[in-house]
């Protein structure tokens, strides 16, 4: 039937992918996936090219809060 022909076995968030992503905030038209990771923690987002840059962007925020609560309550 038609359901051997589909395939369901591969995920759109396959990086390299290009997908047409739609949101409360609207259309996103030919959206690359990319994966990006943090270079201190290793932590990984696997997504669309502009939420890669708001991960780095929040991640690097945390770790600065982080290294700033460490030297003012002393910790490692």
């Amino acid at each position: 039937m038609w359901d051997e022909e589909l395939d369901f076995s591969s995920s759109p968030l396959t990086v390299g992918n290009i997908v047409d992503i739609i949101g409360q905030d609207g259309i996103r038209e030919m959206s690359e996936i990319v994966k990006v990771h943090c270079m201190l923690c290793g932590e990984t987002f696997i997504g669309p090219k502009d939420k890669a840059g708001m991960f780095i962007k929040g991640h690097k925020e945390y770790h600065l809060w982080e290294t700033t609560l460490y030297d003012t309550l002393g910790g490692p």
